[in-house]
Protein backbone atom coordinates (compact mmCIF):
# COMPACT_ATOMS: atom_id res chain seq x y z
CA UNK A 1 0.00 0.00 0.00
CA UNK A 2 1.51 3.18 -0.87
CA UNK A 3 1.94 5.70 1.86
CA UNK A 4 0.61 8.93 0.15
CA UNK A 5 1.78 12.29 1.52
CA UNK A 6 3.87 10.54 4.79
CA UNK A 7 7.34 12.07 2.73
CA UNK A 8 8.09 15.10 0.60
CA UNK A 9 8.89 14.76 -3.00
CA UNK A 10 12.79 14.95 -1.64
CA UNK A 11 12.47 12.65 0.72
CA UNK A 12 10.98 9.87 -1.67
CA UNK A 13 13.79 10.83 -4.13
CA UNK A 14 16.22 10.17 -1.15
CA UNK A 15 14.68 6.99 -0.34
CA UNK A 16 14.85 6.14 -3.31
CA UNK A 17 18.36 6.74 -4.56
CA UNK A 18 19.46 5.03 -1.11
CA UNK A 19 17.03 1.95 -2.27
CA UNK A 20 19.05 1.70 -5.49
CA UNK A 21 22.50 2.23 -3.79
CA UNK A 22 21.80 -0.35 -1.22
CA UNK A 23 20.89 -2.74 -3.66
CA UNK A 24 23.65 -2.54 -5.86
CA UNK A 25 26.05 -3.19 -2.79
CA UNK A 26 24.91 -7.06 -3.31
CA UNK A 27 22.82 -7.36 -6.66
CA UNK A 28 23.32 -6.91 -10.22
CA UNK A 29 21.52 -3.73 -11.87
CA UNK A 30 19.82 -5.94 -14.33
CA UNK A 31 17.22 -7.67 -11.31
CA UNK A 32 16.03 -4.23 -10.52
CA UNK A 33 13.12 -2.31 -11.68
CA UNK A 34 11.42 1.03 -11.03
CA UNK A 35 8.48 -1.02 -9.26
CA UNK A 36 11.02 -3.08 -6.84
CA UNK A 37 12.33 0.22 -5.91
CA UNK A 38 9.02 1.46 -5.14
CA UNK A 39 7.96 -1.96 -3.49
CA UNK A 40 10.82 -1.86 -1.22
CA UNK A 41 10.33 2.20 0.11
CA UNK A 42 6.55 1.25 0.21
CA UNK A 43 5.41 3.97 -2.74
CA UNK A 44 3.42 3.38 -6.05
CA UNK A 45 5.97 3.13 -8.87
CA UNK A 46 3.56 6.01 -10.62
CA UNK A 47 5.08 8.15 -7.77
CA UNK A 48 8.81 7.73 -8.44
CA UNK A 49 7.89 8.86 -11.89
CA UNK A 50 6.48 11.73 -10.76
CA UNK A 51 9.16 12.16 -8.92
CA UNK A 52 12.32 11.39 -11.51
CA UNK A 53 10.25 11.30 -14.32
CA UNK A 54 11.19 7.60 -15.51
CA UNK A 55 13.40 4.99 -14.29
CA UNK A 56 16.40 5.67 -16.02
CA UNK A 57 16.23 9.15 -14.74
CA UNK A 58 16.25 7.72 -10.96
CA UNK A 59 19.12 5.26 -12.54
CA UNK A 60 20.61 8.62 -13.92
CA UNK A 61 20.23 10.58 -9.94
CA UNK A 62 21.91 7.38 -8.30
CA UNK A 63 24.97 8.04 -10.88
CA UNK A 64 25.10 11.44 -10.28
CA UNK A 65 25.49 10.79 -6.11
CA UNK A 66 28.45 8.55 -7.31
CA UNK A 67 29.99 11.16 -9.51
CA UNK A 68 29.58 13.91 -6.87
CA UNK A 69 31.39 12.12 -4.41
CA UNK A 70 33.87 10.93 -6.88
CA UNK A 71 34.12 15.38 -7.51
CA UNK A 72 34.64 15.72 -3.82
CA UNK A 73 37.25 13.38 -3.42
CA UNK A 74 39.27 14.94 -6.24
CA UNK A 75 39.10 18.37 -5.72
CA UNK A 76 40.10 17.47 -2.00
CA UNK A 77 42.92 15.58 -3.56
CA UNK A 78 43.95 18.88 -5.53
CA UNK A 79 43.49 20.91 -2.45
CA UNK A 80 46.27 19.05 -0.99
CA UNK A 81 48.49 19.86 -3.22
CA UNK A 82 47.83 23.24 -3.62
CA UNK A 83 48.28 23.38 0.41
CA UNK A 84 44.62 25.08 1.02
CA UNK A 85 41.84 23.83 -1.10
CA UNK A 86 40.32 27.61 -0.60
CA UNK A 87 42.63 28.79 -2.93
CA UNK A 88 41.44 27.09 -6.14
CA UNK A 89 43.77 29.63 -8.08
CA UNK A 90 46.57 28.99 -6.89
CA UNK A 91 49.57 27.79 -9.06
CA UNK A 92 50.38 24.43 -8.63
CA UNK A 93 53.58 22.59 -7.94
CA UNK A 94 54.53 20.12 -10.97
CA UNK A 95 55.40 17.42 -8.42
CA UNK A 96 52.57 18.00 -6.11
CA UNK A 97 50.07 17.73 -9.36
CA UNK A 98 51.80 14.43 -10.43
CA UNK A 99 51.17 13.41 -6.40
CA UNK A 100 47.49 14.85 -6.96
CA UNK A 101 46.94 12.95 -9.83
CA UNK A 102 48.18 9.40 -8.77
CA UNK A 103 46.08 10.41 -5.62
CA UNK A 104 43.09 10.85 -8.10
CA UNK A 105 43.78 7.82 -10.28
CA UNK A 106 43.73 5.28 -6.43
CA UNK A 107 40.79 6.89 -5.68
CA UNK A 108 39.21 6.23 -8.65
CA UNK A 109 40.53 2.59 -8.93
CA UNK A 110 39.23 2.69 -4.78
CA UNK A 111 35.78 3.34 -5.81
CA UNK A 112 35.66 0.61 -8.24
CA UNK A 113 36.25 -1.90 -6.04
CA UNK A 114 34.25 -0.58 -3.00
CA UNK A 115 31.39 0.18 -4.90
CA UNK A 116 31.27 -1.62 -8.35
CA UNK A 117 27.81 -2.20 -8.79
CA UNK A 118 27.80 2.09 -8.48
CA UNK A 119 30.74 1.84 -10.76
CA UNK A 120 29.50 0.12 -13.25
CA UNK A 121 26.07 2.08 -13.54
CA UNK A 122 27.94 5.38 -13.78
CA UNK A 123 29.75 4.56 -16.83
CA UNK A 124 27.29 1.82 -17.91
CA UNK A 125 24.15 3.33 -18.06
CA UNK A 126 22.36 4.32 -21.54
CA UNK A 127 19.74 6.91 -21.65
CA UNK A 128 16.60 6.04 -24.26
CA UNK A 129 16.91 7.60 -27.79
CA UNK A 130 14.34 10.13 -26.76
CA UNK A 131 16.00 11.28 -23.34
CA UNK A 132 18.32 14.01 -23.03
CA UNK A 133 21.06 14.02 -20.67
CA UNK A 134 20.68 17.10 -18.23
CA UNK A 135 23.24 20.20 -18.41
CA UNK A 136 23.93 20.16 -14.83
CA UNK A 137 25.24 16.08 -15.33
CA UNK A 138 26.72 16.97 -17.94
CA UNK A 139 28.33 20.26 -16.44
CA UNK A 140 29.11 17.32 -12.78
CA UNK A 141 31.44 15.33 -15.57
CA UNK A 142 33.17 18.35 -16.84
CA UNK A 143 33.97 19.52 -13.52
CA UNK A 144 35.12 15.65 -12.49
CA UNK A 145 37.73 16.11 -15.35
CA UNK A 146 38.75 19.50 -14.81
CA UNK A 147 40.54 18.33 -11.74
CA UNK A 148 43.43 15.90 -13.40
CA UNK A 149 43.20 18.51 -16.04
CA UNK A 150 44.50 21.13 -13.61
CA UNK A 151 47.19 19.11 -12.47
CA UNK A 152 48.48 18.09 -16.54
CA UNK A 153 47.95 21.62 -16.57
CA UNK A 154 50.83 22.12 -13.73
CA UNK A 155 53.13 19.49 -15.30
CA UNK A 156 52.66 20.43 -18.53
CA UNK A 157 52.00 24.41 -18.78
CA UNK A 158 53.24 24.38 -22.66
CA UNK A 159 49.93 22.42 -23.89
CA UNK A 160 47.52 24.64 -25.20
CA UNK A 161 44.02 23.98 -23.82
CA UNK A 162 42.49 22.23 -26.40
CA UNK A 163 45.41 19.89 -25.74
CA UNK A 164 45.18 19.76 -22.29
CA UNK A 165 41.85 18.74 -22.35
CA UNK A 166 42.78 16.17 -25.12
CA UNK A 167 45.28 14.49 -23.15
CA UNK A 168 43.37 14.44 -20.26
CA UNK A 169 40.74 12.24 -21.83
CA UNK A 170 43.13 10.50 -23.43
CA UNK A 171 44.29 9.69 -20.29
CA UNK A 172 41.87 9.45 -17.87
CA UNK A 173 40.39 6.90 -20.72
CA UNK A 174 43.16 4.54 -20.44
CA UNK A 175 43.45 4.68 -16.71
CA UNK A 176 39.27 3.91 -16.59
CA UNK A 177 39.29 0.55 -19.36
CA UNK A 178 42.19 -0.42 -16.68
CA UNK A 179 39.58 -0.50 -13.96
CA UNK A 180 36.85 -1.97 -16.08
CA UNK A 181 38.67 -4.47 -16.89
CA UNK A 182 39.94 -5.38 -13.47
CA UNK A 183 36.57 -5.69 -12.43
CA UNK A 184 35.59 -8.03 -14.74
CA UNK A 185 39.10 -10.28 -13.95
CA UNK A 186 40.43 -9.93 -17.51
CA UNK A 187 43.79 -7.81 -16.84
CA UNK A 188 44.91 -11.68 -16.01
CA UNK A 189 48.14 -9.88 -13.75
CA UNK A 190 46.95 -11.72 -10.34
CA UNK A 191 50.44 -11.35 -9.05
CA UNK A 192 49.74 -7.22 -9.03
CA UNK A 193 47.44 -4.95 -7.10
CA UNK A 194 45.07 -2.48 -8.91
CA UNK A 195 46.67 0.11 -7.31
CA UNK A 196 50.22 -1.18 -8.64
CA UNK A 197 48.78 -1.26 -12.34
CA UNK A 198 47.45 2.31 -11.81
CA UNK A 199 50.52 4.12 -10.96
CA UNK A 200 52.24 2.09 -13.51
CA UNK A 201 50.05 3.21 -16.29
CA UNK A 202 49.57 6.58 -15.18
CA UNK A 203 53.44 6.93 -15.70
CA UNK A 204 52.87 5.61 -18.79
CA UNK A 205 50.54 8.07 -19.99
CA UNK A 206 52.59 10.89 -18.53
CA UNK A 207 55.67 10.04 -20.13
CA UNK A 208 53.50 9.85 -23.60
CA UNK A 209 52.61 13.03 -23.36
CA UNK A 210 56.11 14.87 -21.72
CA UNK A 211 57.72 13.30 -25.38
CA UNK A 212 54.98 15.04 -27.12
CA UNK A 213 55.65 18.39 -24.87
CA UNK A 214 59.00 17.89 -25.89
CA UNK A 215 58.42 17.43 -29.42
CA UNK A 216 56.41 20.27 -29.72
CA UNK A 217 54.14 18.06 -31.79
CA UNK A 218 50.44 18.81 -32.72
CA UNK A 219 47.57 16.59 -32.27
CA UNK A 220 44.52 16.86 -33.45
CA UNK A 221 41.55 15.25 -31.78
Amino acid sequence: MARRKEHSHEQIREMAISEVERWLETEPLQDLSLRKVAQHIGYAPSTLVKVFGSYPYLLLAVARRALEALDTTFAGHLGAARDNSSFNNLPLDALKAKTALNAMAQSYGQFALSSPGRFSLVFELKLPAEATLPSDHSALIESLLQRPEACLSAMFPSLGAAQLKYQTRLLWAALHGLVALSLQDKLFLLEHSLAELLTVQLGSQLHAISVLDAQHTEVRP
